[in-house]
């Protein structure tokens, strides 16, 4: 699914709760990406995350939903046009 989703370089961000579960399962993908890469050629770092000290429900909290939509727009806003030209857009923020 992660592959799909960042086909043409579409920035993803996959955030999980910090459970041993959700540790170890991210972990053991992020390993099988280093020697298979499992999760395609337009994996970037930081795009599997733990939100640290949170449970499922808490994955759910404006404060944290917004924070990583920043981030996003952020990346998207260094990214798109890319220009030294002046014309790359500014994109709002989330907050």
């Amino acid at each position: 699914m992660y592959r799909e989703a960042s086909a043409g370089g579409r920035p993803v961000r996959c955030l999980f709760e910090d459970t041993e579960t959700c540790n170890r399962l991210v972990g053991e993908v992020q390993l099988r990406n280093l020697d298979a890469g499992v999760l395609g050629a337009h994996y970037a770092e930081g795009s599997l995350l733990i939100e640290p000290d949170a449970s499922h429900f808490d994955l759910l909290r404006p404060e944290v939903v917004s924070r990583h939509l920043d981030a996003l727009v952020e990346t998207l806003g260094s990214t798109a046009g890319g220009g030294a030209d002046g014309r790359t857009p500014t994109l709002p923020s989330m907050r």
